[in-house]
């Protein structure tokens, strides 16, 4: 990909019991998640890397094929769980000139410890606003869910670390975002969705007390962007 975005190629398409399949090249090194977690004295260089490399997947202008329909085919994912942020955003002036990810964190982005080596998992990718993928890797680094046990404080301790240092590392190669508050309520709604899809699930960490947090979000960026 053009910027110096590292990204797997494309090997080939196909279909697998009627679902599209993907294949893709491989790509050295671990998660950043896992690469953090094996040396956590690197995460805030981590982290700023992380947040300027965000910033170049927005300078990337992105494929017609993403074009087409946008920005409501994004913005729709926010109106099941709360249509009346969806109505707030629809009726901005939404930009589509960046390619943003939409499920960018640590487990879609690897590494061999000294630089990125790929992002992966584009299937939310679009022709969007850098501020609402943006708010959405906010929401999901600081109310993602954490593994149950007693390691569990520290965990949201290292995370709060690694979000001030993502957000650092993107402002100072992209410059500041302006008011995100009705981006960071369309992103909780986002979250929302995503837990209620898997909140059945018995791999899934994310139970009552994620579903809650997820719901104070949003209602604490509501109120900050005056969405009644």
């Amino acid at each position: 990909m053009d910027a110096g975005v590292p990204v797997p190629t494309l090997e080939a398409t196909g279909q697998w019991e009627g679902r599209p399949l993907l294949v893709i090249g491989w790509c050295p090194g671990a998660t950043l998640l896992a690469a953090m977690l094996r040396h956590p004295w690197s995460m805030w260089r981590f982290g700023l890397s992380f947040g300027r490399l965000q910033a170049q997947i927005h300078r990337v202008p992105p494929p017609a094929a993403l074009l087409e329909g946008a920005p409501d085919y994004w913005l729709l994912w926010a109106s099941l769980q709360r249509p009346e942020v969806f109505v707030r955003m629809q009726g901005m002036a939404l930009s589509t000139a960046s390619l943003i990810h939409l499920d960018y964190h640590p487990l879609n982005v690897l590494t061999d410890g000294r630089r990125f080596t790929g992002i992966i998992d584009w299937s939310n990718a679009a022709a969007g606003d850098r501020r609402a993928d943006f708010a959405r890797t906010a929401t999901l680094l600081l109310t993602a869910s954490s593994p149950p046990g007693p390691t569990r404080p520290v965990v949201g301790a290292l995370r709060r670390l690694f979000y001030l240092a993502w957000r650092r590392g993107y402002v100072s190669e992209a410059g500041p975002l302006g008011d995100l508050a009705p981006f960071m309520a369309w992103a909780g709604a986002t979250r929302l969705q995503d837990l209620e899809g898997v909140r059945d699930s018995p791999q899934a960490w994310a139970g009552e007390e994620d579903l809650a947090a997820a719901r104070r979000w949003v209602e604490r960026w509501k109120r900050r962007a005056r969405i009644p």
